[in-house]
């Protein structure tokens, strides 16, 4: 599992990977791709969860707090470095973690949908607000 933490470590897409994060991607075949997510407060305690009951693997929420841990240990060590987003790859499924301004969202992605997380993709889970994830995850 790869985690990272910084604007320069986005992986630069294959033009092959291209077709599932342009601008004109189909919305609803992103929101397939989004499996669950978790909000955090800023200091990392769980707020709600959105895990759809057909959905029961659960081992990314140990990867969530795990990456989400190390994120705000650097924070406090290095208060200048404040990352707006985190991600760990897995086999199937990418974790990626959104900070805003009073709280953490992880979200599970479906790495099917999602091959690559590119700076299309963060800038759509950042429109994300919390009121949209229970719709959108049928929780």
């Amino acid at each position: 599992m790869r985690t990272f933490m910084q604007d320069n470590d986005i992986e630069e897409p294959r033009e092959s990977d291209l077709a599932g994060s342009e601008p004109g991607y189909r919305q609803n075949n992103r929101e397939s791709g989004l499996k669950a997510a978790i909000v955090f407060s800023q200091d990392g305690i769980p707020d709600e969860t959105f895990i759809p009951e057909r959905f029961i693997k659960n081992d990314w929420i140990q990867v969530s707090f795990q990456t989400l841990s190390l994120n705000l240990l650097l924070s406090n060590l290095y208060p200048s470095e404040q990352p707006q987003y985190c991600i760990s790859h897995g086999e199937d499924d990418s974790v990626v973690i959104i900070r805003s301004d009073n709280q953490y969202i992880a979200f599970l992605l479906d790495k099917a949908v999602f091959p690559v997380i590119d700076s299309f993709v963060l800038d759509w889970l950042q429109t994300i607000n919390v009121r949209q994830l229970k719709s959108m995850l049928d929780c």
